[in-house]
């Protein structure tokens, strides 16, 4: 039987909890159609973005309908650090590697059917992390950018 997305997202959690020992967890709400909730967490169930800046207080981003800060969607495994794979997988994405330097927001977000109230909730986790920029250069797609909106992410 699979581990509810619940319980991965109270691992993942944990995981977080290791390294940054105190933080606040928001709770959100989404209510989507049948199709959409069908397919969600398919191709993950953790959402982080890393705001990255430089020594010169620029911010790495990359270019999805608008400049915005990287963001990825990964399953997280139990007993595996959630900070360190977001790292990664930044890094795979924009070409640059990163130390995580802190924790923006942590929100656990439940996913019900619009249609269908009755049919169980999922569970994600969206993470903000911020970031200093260790090597590397932006792939095409990413760039150093000013003045980039703390706000915007994917």
């Amino acid at each position: 039987m699979t581990r509810s997305s619940r319980d991965r997202v109270e691992a993942a959690l944990r995981s977080l909890r290791e390294a940054h020992r105190s933080f606040d967890v928001h709770q959100a709400s989404v209510a989507l159609a049948p199709p959409s909730y069908d397919t969600a967490l398919s191709d993950g169930l953790v959402d982080a973005s890393i705001r990255v800046e430089n020594a010169a207080g620029e911010v790495l981003a990359v270019e999805e309908g608008g400049w915005r800060e990287p963001s990825v969607r990964f399953d997280h495994e139990e007993g595996a650090d959630l900070v360190e794979a977001a790292r990664r997988a930044v890094a795979d994405l924009t070409g640059v590697g990163c130390r995580v330097t802190g924790l923006r927001e942590v929100s656990m977000v439940t996913i019900h059917d619009e249609a269908d109230a009755g049919r169980p909730p999922k569970f994600a986790l969206d993470v903000r992390l911020s970031g200093r920029y260790e090597g590397g250069e932006p792939r095409d797609g990413a760039a150093w950018r000013d003045g980039l909106d703390p706000r915007a992410t994917v």
